[in-house]
């Protein structure tokens, strides 16, 4: 009724986990060596702790959005359904109000019934 594709949106979902899972054993080399300077040895520690901090986040970032996309999908899922069956009860209680009515004004009234 939403138009969602719920298996698209949990496929998405896992697609996500999935990178972030891979992400989390991405290691950048440790500093080795010596590069004749110890303030370029210390930048290139700092750079790839910088960077493995910011690896880390990003996945942290990717599991929620992963998580609360695949939440979403059931969510809409549920509603999908309760949607179905509130509308699908309504159809029957508007035809039995109907075939009422029908019957008050056909019979009581004389309007397209028999008198």
């Amino acid at each position: 009724m939403f138009d969602a594709v719920f298996d698209e949106l949990r496929g998405t979902s896992g697609r996500i986990l999935d990178t972030a899972g891979v992400a989390t054993g991405i290691r950048l080399p440790k500093v080795s060596g010596n590069y004749g300077h110890e303030g370029v040895m210390s930048a290139w520690r700092q750079f790839a702790a910088s960077m493995e901090d910011h690896v880390g986040t990003l996945k942290s970032s990717a599991d929620r959005l992963g998580t609360d996309l695949n939440s979403a999908a059931g969510r809409y899922v549920e509603v999908e359904s309760d949607t179905q069956a509130t509308i699908g009860g309504l159809g029957g209680k508007v035809g039995g109000a109907a075939g009422a009515i029908g019957g008050v004004l056909g019979g009581g009234a004389g309007v397209g019934g028999q008198r």
